[in-house]
């Protein structure tokens, strides 16, 4: 797989395990031989793909909550309702981490990160340093 297949499965959200892997081995090979450009590119496909991936955890976590029981636990506390909006919680919440990471080290506006269904609002991007 090079590097525009890549791209092209990232644009439909491919979520598949070996897509991950692919993206992993060509960053490697890209290290090995010391071209930092495209490790860079490649490190950009890696957390496009983690967040892909976490934003759907969250979807399905949220449609798991939505079809469970709020009956509570033993301890009257948790219900198996709240722990899914929890963890969708948690994964949106990774997502926003994730895409904060991308967004310092890629160009969102210039490169087009929306072809890849991420949608990083501008008041939340960081002001260019030395602005």
């Amino acid at each position: 797989m090079n590097f525009d297949e890549i791209i092209a499965l990232l644009k439909r959200k491919n979520k598949d395990p070996s897509l991950q892997a692919a993206i992993v081995q060509l960053k490697n090979e890209a290290i090995d031989s010391e071209d930092e450009q495209t490790a860079n590119r490649l490190w950009c496909c890696e957390k496009i793909f983690l967040i892909l991936k976490t934003y759907n955890n969250a979807y399905c976590h949220l449609k798991t909550a939505a079809m469970s029981s709020d009956e509570l636990d033993e301890s009257g506390y948790n219900s198996p309702k709240s722990k899914e909006y929890e963890c969708a919680w948690n994964a949106l919440e990774r997502c926003d981490i994730e895409i904060g990471f991308l967004e310092e080290n890629y160009c969102l506006a210039e490169d087009g990160i929306e072809d890849f269904h991420i949608y990083y609002p501008p008041f939340l991007r960081k002001a260019p340093m030395g602005s």
